[in-house]
């Protein structure tokens, strides 16, 4: 696979967030415990501050096989649905010409976030909880994604 890696939320990220937040540490020390550059921590903490569905987004369906068109700066989001384990939430993109945004959350805490190419497809293992999701189209182009969930 070509490209840059997805960014990804580290497996400390809470803890290191958290204290960070509560100004028990440094930025630059947040930094070097969870291993990421100063540009990708912030990108992070962003999308955790920032979790939270806008107003007027068109709302998401995962329960059957859905086709989605985003308009140039359209965002989609869901509201809390339930994961069962075992449930793969499965994300391709049908027509791009430019990359998009997702973002995976359960309760405050991110699961998933990356910028997609316009060549991917993504396949999440669920578990048993509460999950949100939310894909924003920042390019200049329309996009066509399909989005469900398989057992």
């Amino acid at each position: 696979k070509l490209g840059r890696p997805a960014l990804t939320f580290p497996d400390n990220w809470n803890e290191v967030y958290s204290a960070w937040k509560a100004g028990e540490m440094t930025a630059k020390t947040a930094m070097e415990m969870t291993k990421t550059k100063r540009t990708s921590f912030y990108k992070l903490v962003n999308m955790t501050e920032n979790n939270d569905l806008k107003t007027g987004e068109k709302e998401l369906k995962w329960e059957q096989k859905t086709v989605y068109h985003l308009a140039p700066g359209e965002t989609i989001g869901s509201e809390n649905f339930r994961g069962k384990k075992g449930e793969t939430l499965i994300l391709m993109t049908l027509a791009s010409e430019g990359g998009y945004e997702i973002r995976l959350t359960s309760g405050t805490i991110p699961v998933f976030a990356s910028v997609m190419d316009d060549t991917e497809c993504l396949n999440l293992k669920l578990q048993n909880r509460d999950y949100r999701l939310q894909i924003r189209n920042p390019g200049d182009y329309d996009i066509k994604i399909e989005l469900y969930c398989a057992k």
